[in-house]
């Protein structure tokens, strides 16, 4: 009987109560079984992401003598409450520190009315000329983690999160550009599925980084050499110690099912 548990145990996709995905390799295999988005993720350059511990706003660049911000190195807004104000974002978390750091000359705009998991770029008030920052409506999750059909929609949600942001960077991609992405709905959005990680409630890592790997397999690049192996310029940013070092044995474990 003890043997039949473990082995169950170890065939089971997520954790009992739903809040972490236990087997990544199956879900690595699930993705990768298809030839043309195993094709977008080797020609990607998925194994050459990188993660970072800090703030997302560690990821700008600024010009002390022109006073302007790197339009080169791109930040991820996991906006929210500020959509569709009418008035220059304000918020708290990771989006209030990306808000803060705009005043004066170098206001924000109002963020526009945008559908969830959809991404457009930032403007400038005073010329509405692009900001370094991509606003992404962070979905929100519905339901218990317990229940199939919420984790389905859920991880299908970030992915397509992802993939609108990473398309919409793309477009603009040079040899300096840099993304810097977050755990979209991390803490608060994330509802039931915020796990206790060593004190810290937060979406597991793992649903994070499936639901990257399987942006990035939708992502059609083509034989184009400009695009190839973009994802060495993007990180993910984890802002608390103990949920950056839980995405780092999580990252291990999922890159080794892919090499």
């Amino acid at each position: 009987m003890e043997s039949n548990n473990k082995h169950t145990q170890k065939q089971r996709a997520f954790s009992e109560n739903g809040r972490r995905i236990e087997n990544l390799e199956k879900f690595v295999k699930a993705i990768l079984n298809n030839e043309s988005k195993k094709q977008n993720v080797i020609h990607s350059g998925f194994l050459n992401m990188k993660l970072s511990s800090g703030p997302v706003t560690d990821g700008f660049e600024f010009d002390d003598e022109t006073e302007e911000y790197n339009n080169n190195k791109i930040v991820q807004d996991p906006a929210g409450s500020a959509i569709g104000t009418g008035s220059s974002p304000c918020g708290g978390g990771a989006s209030g520190a990306i808000y803060d750091r705009f005043c004066n000359e170098n206001k924000l705009a109002p963020i526009p009315d945008i559908s969830e998991t959809k991404s457009i770029f930032g403007k400038y008030k005073l010329d509405r000329s692009n900001a370094p920052i991509i606003h992404t409506h962070s979905p929100s999750a519905d339901g218990s983690p317990e229940k199939k059909k919420y984790r389905t929609r859920f991880i299908k949600q970030l992915a397509t999160s992802y993939r609108d942001a990473i398309n919409l960077w793309l477009r603009q991609i040079n040899d300096d550009s840099e993304l810097n992405l977050v755990p979209l709905a991390g803490s608060i959005y994330a509802g039931e599925f915020r796990d206790d990680i060593d004190g810290s409630r937060h979406l597991h890592p793992s649903y994070t980084l499936i639901s990257l790997l399987l942006a990035i397999s939708s992502i059609d690049i083509g034989n184009t050499e400009k695009f190839k192996n973009y994802m060495s310029k993007i990180k993910l940013w984890y802002f608390e110690d103990t949920v950056y070092d839980e995405a780092q044995k999580v990252w291990t474990n999922l890159v080794s099912f892919i090499q």
